[in-house]
């Protein structure tokens, strides 16, 4: 752990969604979470295999990566020798013994249903590793974590982030004979240069994977009539749209599973230099500027066809069907305990 000073509990400890495109934010009922360890297990099981594993990493903290990349469990003395690199559980074990993998009922829907699709085009397999961080856990996260993780995003602070709603999915895939798909690094890898989606600087094998796995995504979230914003920093974090600032983010995706890429050198810098132009050109788009900017980017056909949608799905969605995680406050473990959904 770094010795710089971290924020105390107190500064986390009331949090609420100041980023609704509703009128007002609303809790996440504890009955919408579903445990993702049996969701849907019949659906998930394709000749007699389960698609999809669930492990809680986090509730974890003697896991490493084998030479396939799957997680296994080590000796004390085995893991203090393993570099943290190679560690499953960066940041020290913050949930609880025995804690369960929680996902929003919407966000798991398209979580099972893009593990299905990928093993049923590609012979993937799908890890899921985390799911619901609620603010108690995120916070034991941000305590645990080095200096780095933090200065370059590798870790969100606690009640920002897609997780704090249990709306954001983190998952590996594995190939038809266990090995890790290439995807230019596993869960928690610590270089994020690398972990960025739109790094073109890798293995023409490692964006050929990345583009099959958020085409397997958009595909499922689409046929749901939901938007999907990967985050970008990250190749396996998938997740809703915050709010409506997030609708370049979809566009985004989808030009990336087409081969094709959205934000200009201009436009990156400005991201970084000049966040205002940024804003008034991607940022400060409502709904119907977005569906007008999706029919300026797309060729319906051609987007039906590389996303293998069904005819009969409305293209973009309709704006009821649109979840906007930003419309929700972050849940903490106080709000589950009776329901006996808290992780920490």
């Amino acid at each position: 752990m770094s010795d710089s000073p971290r924020k105390e509990w107190a500064e986390f400890a009331f949090l609420q969604s100041n980023a609704s495109v509703k009128p007002k934010a609303e809790a996440v009922h504890p009955d919408d979470l579903v445990d993702m360890a049996v969701y849907r297990s019949h659906d998930r099981m394709v000749g007699g295999k389960d698609v999809l594993e669930a492990f809680v990493v986090y509730a974890h903290d003697k896991h490493v990566f084998d030479e396939n990349g799957k997680l296994k469990p080590v000796d004390d003395a085995t893991y203090q020798a393993t570099d943290r690199p190679h560690k499953a559980n960066k940041f020290g074990k913050a949930y609880q013994d025995g804690a369960k993998l929680w996902l929003h009922n919407t966000i798991a829907d398209i979580v099972v249903d893009a593990a299905i699709f990928m093993y049923k085009k590609h012979k993937w397999r799908s890890m899921l590793c985390d799911g619901l961080r609620t603010v108690n856990g995120a916070y034991n996260m941000y305590r645990n974590a080095e200096q780095s993780d933090l200065d370059e995003g590798l870790l969100a602070p606690p009640g920002l982030s897609a997780h704090n709603k249990a709306m954001a999915a983190d998952l590996v895939q594995f190939d038809k004979d266990g090995k890790l798909v290439d995807m230019g690094g596993n869960f928690d890898h610590l270089d994020m240069k690398t972990n960025n989606r739109n790094n073109m600087n890798l293995a023409p094998e490692i964006i050929k994977n990345r583009r099959l796995r958020e085409i397997a995504f958009q595909h499922a979230a689409l046929s749901r009539g939901r938007l999907f914003a990967p985050l970008r920093s990250e190749f396996w974090d998938e997740r809703f749209p915050e709010n409506e600032a997030d609708h370049w983010r979809v566009l985004e995706s989808l030009c990336r599973c087409l081969g094709k890429k959205l934000l200009s050198e201009e436009d990156e810098r400005n991201r970084k230099e000049n966040p205002l132009a940024f804003h008034q050109k991607w940022e400060a788009m409502n709904y119907d500027a977005f569906k007008k900017k999706w029919h300026e980017l797309f060729n319906e056909q051609e987007l039906r066809t590389t996303l293998e949608l069904p005819a009969n799905i409305k293209l973009p969605p309709e704006r009821e069907t649109i979840i906007y995680h930003g419309d929700f406050h972050p849940l903490y473990d106080r709000d589950l305990m009776a329901s006996g959904k808290n992780i920490t």
